[in-house]
């Protein structure tokens, strides 16, 4: 069985990326706030912590990331930019 991260794990994607592959795989849930661990990515420490905690692992997948929700037709062009 392997063993994989999804990072973002408690958002929509992310969460429906867990759900999937923890019904073949050993799913290790990481998040801002909350999951099998956290994480703050806008720090290398934490990040490198956290890798740290986790041991050695078969993958890791991103789902992680800022959006604002709302209509498309009504987004200005920061509300758009401000996922990158």
């Amino acid at each position: 069985m392997s063993k994989i991260i999804v990072v973002g794990a408690s958002g929509t994607i992310g969460r429906a990326v867990a759900d999937l592959l923890g019904q073949t795989h050993q799913v290790i849930r990481v998040g801002n706030r909350q999951g099998d661990y956290t994480v703050d990515l806008s720090s290398k420490a934490s990040i490198e912590n956290v890798f740290e905690k986790i041991g050695p692992i078969d993958a890791a997948i991103s789902a992680a990331g800022l959006s604002r929700v709302g209509k498309l037709g009504e987004a200005s062009d920061d509300d758009i930019l401000s996922g990158d």
